[in-house]
């Protein structure tokens, strides 16, 4: 019993075939274009015909397909998150772990998302807070005194709020 989902990307001629029914069964948006030409894929041999195509980059989805069953999911209340655990993610520059996050945004992939988040906390918390700035698109605001002694009220600039 096998499976076939061939895969095209914005940035690539060249397509992925998925052949694990474990991995597929990661992402609700495949799930769902997958039974509305085959209902029983979980149980039966699927082919696709049809590619289906994905605006996002290729190499981003082959890091998603590849660690999405290796990684170990984040557990927000566990004290042993450790960045040793996700290694080849932190390995990218942050600009390729956003283009992953997009992805497994799109792919309704939540568990990775939270890998990928983690990751990029990590790398952010570690950088200057005008770089934060940068990569967010944000304007960095140079440190303000805006604590008002005589009636002990906070007094944001105007600008702040614009």
């Amino acid at each position: 019993m096998s499976i076939s989902v061939p895969l095209t990307f914005s940035d690539s001629e060249e397509s992925i075939i998925l052949t694990d029914r474990e991995v597929i069964s990661k992402f609700p948006i495949l799930v769902r274009a997958i039974e509305s030409e085959h209902p029983e894929w979980a149980t039966k041999e699927c082919r696709l015909t049809s590619s289906i195509p994905l605006p996002f980059k290729k190499n981003a989805a082959e890091f998603l397909f590849t660690f999405v069953s290796k990684f170990k999911p984040v557990d927000q209340d566990s004290n042993d998150l450790n960045i040793d655990d996700y290694k080849e993610a932190n390995e990218m520059k942050l600009e390729e772990l956003g283009d992953i996050l997009e992805l497994s945004n799109f792919m309704e992939c939540q568990t990775f998302m939270k890998i990928m988040g983690f990751v990029i906390a990590q790398k952010l918390n570690e950088m200057r807070v005008e770089d934060v700035a940068q990569f967010l698109g944000l304007e960095c605001f140079e440190e303000q005194n805006i604590f008002d002694e005589n009636d002990g009220w906070i007094h944001p600039a105007e600008a702040n709020f614009q």
